[in-house]
């Protein structure tokens, strides 16, 4: 499961398969009984992520698509890629934290939700990405790319990583040369992966 050592699943449900969907963070207090770390997706240059965050205490250094939770200290962390590759998706109800790396793990918390026009029209990309947390149910948020949700008796999103521009001093032809071979290792790295 997606990160079945970090928190404690919702009791069981009547509403079947999509129980092992989910997870929650109910309470701070959970900290001890758990692993303090822990990541899905896939980092590339390291062999140990969580030896990585620990030395640096951030995810900035890590390359490829990940979530990265952080539970060794109060607020829990939770980080997505830079780019959003892996999605995260929470829903935040008394106090709980929700989350799930689907949308349909979070709908079996309740019977009937309400789906807002905007969050459709933003899925369908219709309107302009003015907000980038909306989905199409009310209360359930997708994690930014970039960001970092942080909890405590609250949820605080932040941004951990933005685009930056520099100024680049080389030919058309430096630059071409250039993406080829960032390029051609990404595809090295993909095929030797598999």
């Amino acid at each position: 499961g997606l990160l079945e050592m970090m928190v404690s699943k919702l009791p069981d449900r009547d509403l079947n398969f999509y129980k092992e969907d989910y997870f929650q963070i109910a309470s701070t207090e959970l900290l001890s009984e758990t692993k303090k770390y822990a990541y899905c997706g896939r980092i590339r240059n390291c062999k140990d992520p969580y030896d990585l965050y620990k030395k640096n205490q951030s995810v900035n250094d890590f390359d490829g698509h990940f979530i990265f939770i952080d539970r060794s200290n109060v607020p829990i962390k939770i980080y997505r890629d830079a780019l959003g590759v892996e999605q995260f998706y929470y829903y935040f109800e008394d106090d709980v934290l929700y989350f799930a790396s689907e949308i349909k793990g979070l709908l079996c918390l309740k019977e009937k939700w309400t789906i807002t026009k905007d969050g459709i029209l933003q899925v369908l990309a219709l309107l302009p990405a003015l907000d980038m947390h909306k989905t199409p149910y009310e209360n359930i948020k997708q994690l930014g790319a970039g960001e970092v949700l942080e909890f405590k008796d609250e949820i605080t999103i932040k941004q951990w990583w933005t685009i930056k521009k520099e100024k680049v001093n080389k030919s058309h032809e430096e630059i071409v040369e250039d993406i080829y071979k960032i390029l051609s290792q990404s595809i090295l790295l993909d095929y030797d992966d598999h």
